[in-house]
């Protein structure tokens, strides 16, 4: 046999010796993990006839393997003892991959909590509309006129610029003002302005009553159409209508749509050099009407946000662009935009592809944690960034700080009613469904009492939101949610009957010490109670109700 040859057998052997039990009845390639992917994928119990070495992965990973303290510290509350979250593949970069993804750590977690019923993973709560606010259309889409009178279009600009500018401020009200003004008077427009105004018209729509539907989705078709037209005009106008267009799908759309449009809206800005500060791109920027540096820092700084976190949830990559303005957005008075883009650096520092260790995370967590967020969209962009970082630890299962806990579960408290009061203002932002949801997942995931206390006004919160929009998108997320509750609630259940059936197996030496009711008497009880490893295990108020015999 020649060398090549034994070596191939040698390695068919070994495949053949780490392969679990599943792909070896099924004959599949077993890829060694634990479970292993065709296990997690289908739901098969995974188990091993051995348990041979492990071997060394050879080169370099994305993220390096992570050594944790044999003793945290006591104001620490360690996740080693969760049970390991199942990944597709061993690698730090599936793993940071999964974690970043909000659906597929609702899948990752239900699995440790009920292999059997893990439920598929899917974008629950993703928006409150996933694409059913969309209808087909036929009114006539020859131009914007057609559709809303300019009185109507006023009204729903003065919605748009106070509602949906104040978080995503890059819009020049002026230019858009005389765009209307021109519009209407002369109509002489080009096809990239008037799929502007299409787009903040319709996002006006959203944010108000004062249109029906089939009404907005003319004007999103509209814009869509007259975009393919000005295909060949890059410029300014062409990235807003872009980014518009992102801002509405990332409302009301699907996701993978809304991906490929801030794709295209970030390719836009590179083509038309709108990323580079002045100075810098002379030899690339387009012609057309000008632009302040602060709004085209606004421009890049709202569309990465948009990018980075569809690519986060979907597992898709993100559009990075080369000499990137690197220089913040400048505040305005009553605009948050500058809180919602100092969000921006932790975000793509999470980036699967860079090597990120805990203590980095735990340091990110704090800082976010520490940022002051003052309006309700921008208090749920700190929360779900906040979720995304607790997961990112979850999965590493390194050991968090029970301040930062703290913190965690009083963020979610603040984003909660964040939601509340978008739903009083009807402003349907697309987190008002995801963050409640993901914040169930993760209040389980901490498993502390203060956590577990805010679970019914989590669950209460997003019940609101069902009630409020009763669409599928938000009847979905909060049945997924109660189900997620239940299986926590059924694992619970199970290792206290597990406890009590040891607790019968291996009773007491003084079996009399306990009534009939299973309860210990007064001197047994301080008796546990002297014991010097027993604070060890309770809080004071925990002892003082098991000396009550209230515990």
């Amino acid at each position: 046999m020649s060398e090549a040859n034994a070596t191939r057998t040698r390695q068919v052997r070994q495949r053949s010796r780490i392969a679990c039990e599943p792909c070896r009845e099924r004959k599949r390639k077993c890829d060694g993990g634990d479970p292993c992917s065709l296990c997690r994928v289908y739901g098969y119990e995974c188990s091993y006839r051995s348990h041979p070495r492990k071997r060394r992965r050879d080169g370099g990973s994305a993220l390096p393997s992570q050594t944790h303290p044999t003793s945290p510290p006591d104001d620490t509350v360690t996740l080693l003892d969760q049970t390991p979250p199942p990944t597709l593949a061993s690698t730090p970069f599936v793993q940071s991959l999964e974690s970043n993804s909000g659906s597929a750590f609702v899948r990752t977690f239900a699995f440790t909590v009920d292999p059997n019923n893990a439920p598929p993973s899917q974008m629950l709560g993703w928006n409150v509309f996933l694409g059913q606010r969309q209808m087909s259309t036929s009114m006539p889409l020859r131009n914007i006129t057609d559709i809303v009178t300019q009185t109507t279009m006023e009204d729903l600009v003065a919605v748009y610029f106070g509602k949906l500018d104040p978080c995503y401020g890059f819009v020049d009200r002026k230019y858009v003002d005389d765009a209307v003004q021109q519009q209407w008077l002369s109509g002489s427009g080009s096809s990239a302005s008037e799929a502007v105004l299409c787009g903040i018209a319709a996002l006006g729509c959203v944010f108000s009553n004062l249109q029906d539907l089939q009404t907005e989705t003319s004007l999103f078709v509209l814009a869509k159409l007259l975009l393919d037209l000005a295909s060949d005009d890059i410029s300014i106008d062409t990235a807003i209508a872009w980014i518009l267009r992102t801002v509405y799908l990332r409302l009301t759309g699907k996701p993978d749509e809304t991906w490929m449009a801030s794709c295209v809206a970030l390719h836009l800005i590179d083509a038309a050099g709108l990323h580079c500060e002045s100075g810098t791109d002379a030899p690339f920027r387009r012609a057309g009407r000008s632009s302040t540096p602060d709004q085209r820092r606004r421009m890049l700084g709202v569309t990465r946000h948009l990018n980075v976190w569809l690519s986060f949830d979907l597992g898709r990559t993100r559009v990075t662009l080369q000499n990137m303005s690197t220089v913040p957005a400048a505040p305005r008075p009553d605009d948050y935009t500058t809180e919602l883009l100092g969000l921006l650096s932790y975000t793509e520092n999470m980036d699967p592809t860079k090597s990120i260790r805990g203590p980095e995370l735990v340091t990110a967590m704090s800082e976010v944690l520490n940022r002051v967020h003052t309006r309700p969209p921008s208090i749920l962009a700190q929360c779900n960034l906040t979720l995304c970082l607790f997961r990112r630890l979850y999965t590493l299962r390194w050991p968090v700080e029970s301040a930062n806990l703290d913190k965690v579960v009083q963020l979610i408290e603040r984003a909660i009613q964040a939601v509340h009061t978008l739903l009083e203002a009807g402003s349907p932002w697309h987190h008002m469904a995801n963050v409640p949801f993901q914040s169930v997942c993760t209040l389980l995931a901490i498993d502390t009492t203060k956590s577990f206390s805010l679970l019914g006004p989590t669950m209460a919160c997003l019940a609101s939101v069902s009630d409020t929009y009763r669409t599928r998108a938000t009847q979905d997320a909060h049945a997924a949610a109660r189900a997620l509750i239940l299986m926590h609630q059924k694992r619970r259940e199970a290792n206290v009957l597990r406890q009590s059936e040891m607790l019968k197996l291996y009773p007491t030496e003084e079996p009399t010490g306990q009534d009939t009711s299973g309860q210990f008497s007064s001197d047994q009880a301080q008796t546990f109670a002297d014991l010097p490893w027993f604070s060890e295990f309770f809080t004071d108020m925990e002892i003082a109700n098991f000396l009550s015999g209230t515990g």
